[in-house]
């Protein structure tokens, strides 16, 4: 197979789109860039110190998101450094903005699950309980939806127009969902 456009995985927190993302870079040999740790990263230049897949649920992860709702500057910084990663291709991002602000060639995923999923899957994975999780969620989703509609007018969750493939993932384990996700990927890669 040849260069392989890049492929953007895009939902809400837990929904899925990480684990797909990484499964797709193995299956396809290419580049995984998670734009969620990259930004994490990113936050070491305003004096953040992030740690764990759960630290966005965490108060500094949480007060950086705030940061980021009042201070445009740095959001677009960020989405300026992925987008020249996107233009290479044959690599595959999870990202929140990327289906919105990239307008290369790309295959652009949506990954979703139910409110109730997605909060049970925190559980599970950040051994916290239903309450905790429905609670770091919400705000998490409030923060997420605030800064990128302010910045660059997303109403992320609500607008799905960019996406070519919509994938539900409440009843399905990651394999089953994977194997959906590269039958329509082969299928956009031979019509396009």
């Amino acid at each position: 197979m040849g260069k392989i456009p890049t492929i953007i995985v895009c939902g809400p927190p837990v929904s899925g789109k990480t684990t797909l993302a990484e499964q797709l870079s193995k299956h396809y040999k290419i580049k995984h860039y998670n734009t969620g740790d990259l930004l994490k990263e990113f936050s070491r230049r305003y004096g953040f110190k992030p740690g764990g897949k759960d630290w966005w649920e965490t108060t500094e992860g949480l007060k950086f998101a705030e940061i980021r709702k009042h201070d445009s500057s740095i959001d677009k910084a960020f989405d300026k450094y992925i987008i020249s990663l996107a233009k290479k291709g044959n690599c595959v991002m999870s990202s929140w903005t990327m289906p919105w602000l990239f307008h290369g060639k790309a295959i652009k995923l949506w990954v979703t699950a139910s409110d109730l999923v997605r909060a049970q899957r925190m559980v599970k994975r950040d051994k916290t309980s239903i309450a905790s999780a429905v609670k770091k969620l919400k705000a998490r989703d409030e923060k997420n939806y605030a800064i990128y509609k302010k910045i660059y007018g997303i109403a992320f969750g609500r607008d799905l127009k960019p996406f070519d493939i919509i994938l539900h993932t409440d009843n399905l384990s990651p394999d089953p969902v994977f194997h959906y996700a590269v039958i329509m990927i082969d299928n956009w890669l031979r019509s396009h």
